[in-house]
């Protein structure tokens, strides 16, 4: 299998994301109780679904043809469609996060931070 420049610089750059991705999921998992919030759990979910999905990148890269290939193209689809889902996530949290109640004892609503 010979890669052109494009395609190695794809792969290189998959592999460092994903890489990344396990990192954090690892660093976070091991130090934090992410599974205690909503935001937790979606910050561990998505970087894990991201990381897989740049995983996937490279390893199709390698298997392109036959079994493997099909079943990684459909793991792509469930990626896709999980990361789909955890934007949808995403949305009810940031609009959750802008519109709860004030907890500041004075009564000010606390600043909009782009959230």
């Amino acid at each position: 299998m010979e890669l052109d420049g494009s395609q190695m610089t794809n792969v290189v750059a998959s592999g460092l994301v994903s890489a990344c991705s396990l990192v954090f999921v690892l660093v976070y998992g091991l130090t934090a109780p992410w599974w205690k919030s909503a935001i937790g759990r979606h910050m561990m979910a998505f970087s894990a679904a991201i990381g897989l999905l740049c995983l996937y990148t490279v390893l199709i890269t390698v298997w392109s043809e036959g079994l493997p290939a099909t079943l990684l193209r459909s793991a792509r689809v469930a990626l896709l469609i999980a990361i789909g889902v955890l934007l949808l996530q995403r949305t009810s949290l940031a609009y959750k996060a802008q519109h709860q109640p004030s907890r500041d004892p004075g009564g000010s609503p606390p600043p909009r931070t782009g959230v």
